[in-house]
């Protein structure tokens, strides 16, 4: 048998390893097994939607165009708060998923059981690489992977993330491995493992799991230097070097072969500069630590789920965790301490503005593109990963005991109620009560009947009612009676329908769910819930002027829009809202009502809710004739989007025949010969950079337009997402002044009082990345509008010759159209930073394949060298 191991270069302690490692994944695999058989809605949340929605649109880009879906990837992998954060789609497994599997649920399902199967095993090695027992190393694995899914979906959902939990493990192994043994072989394995971590994650996610490896390698390298501190200076010096080598191995490797990612996503961050407002985002209303205790003592249950015997693993955890504080304080252990130290990281950044020093605002300064749509919540992730590590320290402390068996054998008793308390958690939280409400919703939705439209009157469309349980059948129906163009952009597949084969892009939808969360995902608050009816009347007609640019043209009332409720005219079902007093429901004023009715006419209702056809909407492609050139300091996110969006909200600008164009330039960077296209150019606090040209910029285009500077009032948030909600409310982070607001309705109304028609367009190629219009202009200087995402790596042509892309109405892409006539136009998405990207990764890939290769060879011939001899 030793023969046979010998063979094999494995010894009998590595093959246990090895199947200590089998056994786990099968442990996972049993306990997760409902991850096949349970309801879609018990498993993703969240995740169901944005990942499945996505997953469809790629795998149909692919097949029927040929196309990468790269648009669509650098979007959900960036950090836009106008679509929804998602970012797996990148990986190579998850391409694998999305091609062999037609249902984007099951890919789904297999991807999250894969993971789930191999993160045991991933952790399991790491704690076997910090020298644990295989003990301690198997007890432990089984919780962290619990821990983490109760965290990950039963908070939050978030799907892209549950991948680093195999995937961070592995990193840090190898990089502590490379570290330790001097191995460049193992920093280049870490940094290739790194680099799949990054494509399978949001750019945003993926920070926290890099200031682990951060922390690590600066602990380690401080360990060398108090290790060496009495070596001579070359030999000291040479040490250095050798450390000092490896991280860098690691990091221009990682740097390497994810730049075809990175690069485009770096060039996305710079649509916006943030660093003007603090960033720190924490509940007010609670006092340090509390929360933070509260999460602590639910890291393997969550509330709602508590047992006596599920509280013991809690309360088991903590106590684990202040034995390896105690005996990092009595042995100055570096291991502990490196792992303590990363808890207390954690803890800080989680706190945020909580705490004097605001290690998230620091952090968010120092590492490129950092941001979390969660805020310091997220620090959990690193809470989590340290928590789990600490726990098995101490659990090793005291199953090491050879000579204290009482100590022992409880320390084999804590293990074992760690384990089953977890298993038993995860095999029957996700059927608990607290849940049933989703399940009896889909089974209510099913058999109810649903009203639908089958007329083109707007006005007054009759109603034919129907029952069926093919919700698809009839969202196509009704979208096929109204014909919307394109992409939608609030609407994602449905935790609650089982909806698949829809064509998107050429015109149809694949569903609208009951929980249909964000009508308009670039703001947090779209509706203000007290205040008086002209408040609300103002904040329900700003909507409509996003809906109109976004090209969303259903509306579904649900639960959190109450302005809907008591509109006797929009026929709305009355919904039963569970737990809520009557008070607290806003009932709409004639105002709103009136404003409403007039604006949206149904198209069908459910009993529990109603879908609306909003009549005003502008076209997904559309011609409009009166551009005006926004030009600012670039303060808030996506350029000057927040100020367009203010001066759309003026009462006299009229969006379809008015549009706002920006982009991240100063007015020096602009030619005369480009501000001519437009008839008036608003300046809002310009940067300067040489006053002189400036002047003569200003002087030589008052000749051919009209200039006007608005006085701004700037309002500073703490928070981003409470600065872009202001936008709804009376305290909008920036507005200009009465005065000025006379000055703009003059020109608004002037400008819309041209009633001749600007043009016509038809869609000649519609494809995800790229598009050819043919246009005929009736005036100069129009603008083709096409309600898509602004973002950098768009590019257009007119008549074959590139012409520049605008951020229209601070949301979508606007071209200028300087003459009138027919023209062609294409937009095409061709970003430079992933060419660039791209060549990075491949000459990375290629130089770290010919080293091995190379250096396997040297290997071979030294070992024909020694066995000749």
């Amino acid at each position: 048998m030793k023969k046979i191991f010998k063979k094999i270069n494995l010894s009998s302690g590595h093959l246990k390893d090895i199947l200590i490692g089998l056994l786990l994944v099968l442990i996972t695999v049993f306990t997760y097994q409902f991850l096949i058989t349970a309801p879609k809605t018990i498993i993703f949340g969240d995740a169901a939607r944005f990942n499945g929605y996505i997953a469809i649109v790629m795998k149909y880009s692919l097949i029927h165009y040929g196309q990468f879906a790269l648009w669509n990837q650098f979007l959900l992998s960036g950090m836009s708060l106008i679509s929804h954060p998602s970012g797996y789609h990148f990986s190579p497994i998850a391409w694998l998923t999305i091609i062999f599997f037609n249902d984007p649920a099951s890919a789904a399902r297999f991807m999250e059981l894969f993971y789930i199967s191999f993160a045991s095993v991933a952790f399991y090695f790491l704690l076997r690489v910090l020298k644990l027992s295989r003990t301690t190393s198997f007890l432990i694995s089984i919780p962290y992977v619990a821990n983490q899914y109760a965290f990950l979906f039963g908070v939050n959902g978030w799907f892209e993330e549950f991948i680093g939990v195999m995937l961070l493990p592995l990193t840090v192994m190898f990089v502590w491995l490379g570290i330790m043994k001097k191995n460049y072989l193992y920093m280049i394995i870490g940094a290739i493992i790194m680099s799949l971590h990054f494509f399978d994650n949001t750019y945003y996610v993926f920070h926290y799991n890099s200031i682990v490896l951060l922390w690590i390698m600066l602990m380690l390298g401080l360990r060398f230097l108090w290790e060496n501190r009495k070596e001579r200076n070359l030999n000291f010096l040479k040490h250095f070097f050798s450390y000092l080598s490896l991280n860098v191995v690691f990091w221009v490797g990682f740097i390497g072969i994810s730049a075809v990612k990175l690069i485009p996503l770096l060039e996305f961050r710079s649509l916006s500069s943030r660093s003007l407002l603090s960033l720190s985002e924490s509940e007010v209303d609670i006092q340090p630590f509390s929360v933070l205790w509260d999460r602590l003592r639910n890291f393997f249950i969550t509330p709602g789920h508590t047992t006596s015997f599920t509280q013991w693993a809690n309360d088991i955890g903590i106590f684990l965790v202040l034995i390896c504080f105690i005996y990092f304080l009595l042995k100055r252990s570096l291991l502990h301490g490196i792992f303590l130290g990363l808890l207390i990281i954690g803890i800080w950044g989680y706190l945020a503005n909580q705490v004097p020093i605001d290690f998230y605002s620091l952090i968010y300064n120092f590492l490129p593109g950092f941001n979390s749509n969660k805020y310091p919540f997220r620090f959990m992730i690193i809470i989590q990963f340290a928590f789990m590590v600490c726990v098995a320290l101490g659990l090793d402390l005291l199953i090491r005991q050879k000579r204290h068996f009482i100590i022992r054998f409880f320390g084999y008793i804590f293990g074992m109620i760690l384990i089953f308390s977890t298993v038993t958690f995860i095999q029957t939280s996700f059927k608990s009560a607290s849940l049933t409400n989703s399940i009896n919703l889909l089974e209510k939705v099913k058999n109810e009947p649903i009203n639908i439209i089958k007329t083109q009157d707007y006005n007054n469309p009759p109603y034919t009612s129907i029952k069926t349980t093919n919700l698809l059948a009839i969202l196509l129906h009704v979208f096929n009676v109204y014909k919307p163009e394109g992409r939608l952009y609030s609407n994602f597949t449905s935790d609650f329908y089982n909806l698949s084969n829809a064509d998107l892009l050429e015109g149809n939808i694949y569903s609208l769910s009951p929980f249909y969360a964000k009508v308009v995902p670039t703001y947090e608050d779209s509706v203000i819930q007290k205040g008086s009816t002209q408040d609300s009347l103002e904040v329900t007609k700003k909507r409509f002027k996003i809906f109109s640019v976004l090209n969303t043209r259903f509306v579904m009332q649900q639960r959190e829009y109450f302005e809907y409720e008591g509109c006797n005219r929009l026929d709305l079902p009355k919904i039963n809202l569970e737990n809520t007093i009557e008070d607290e429901v806003k009932k709409p004023e004639d105002g709103v009502c009136d404003y409403l009715e007039t604006r949206l006419a149904p198209m069908a209702t459910t009993g529990e809710g109603g879908i609306f056809y909003d009549r005003n909407v502008l076209p997904k492609i559309t011609v409009i004739s009166n551009p005006i050139l926004l030009i600012s300091d670039n303060r808030f996110n996506d350029f000057s989007g927040f100020i367009a969006k203010q001066l759309m909200f003026h009462p006299d600008f009229d969006e379809k025949k008015i549009t706002i164009l920006s982009l991240k330039k100063d007015l020096e960077d602009y030619t005369i010969e480009e501000l001519k296209n437009f008839p008036i150019l608003i300046l809002v606090g310009p940067r300067i950079r040489n006053k002189d040209t400036f002047e003569t910029i200003k002087g030589d285009y008052q000749n051919t337009g009209k200039i006007i500077e608005l006085k701004s009032k700037w309002i500073e948030y703490e928070s981003l997402h409470a600065r872009s909600g202001s936008i709804w409310t009376n305290k909008p982070a920036w507005s200009y002044s009465d005065r000025n607001g006379e000055t703009l309705s003059e020109v608004f109304k002037k400008l819309s009082s041209q009633n001749a028609s600007p043009g016509t367009v038809s869609i000649q190629k519609f494809t995800p990345e790229d598009l050819i219009f043919e246009m005929e202009s009736q005036k100069d200087n129009a603008v083709l509008q096409f309600s898509d995402s602004y973002y950098p790596g768009w590019k257009a042509e007119l008549g074959g010759k590139p012409v520049t892309v605008y951020m229209a109405d601070g949301l979508v892409k606007g071209v200028i159209i300087p003459q009138k006539g027919k023209h062609v136009i294409r937009m095409y998405y061709s970003p430079d930073s992933f060419k660039i990207g791209a060549g990075i990764s491949a000459t990375t890939i290629g130089l770290i394949t010919i080293t091995g290769l190379y250096s396997k060879r040297k290997t071979l011939k030294r070992m024909l060298k020694k066995y000749n001899h």
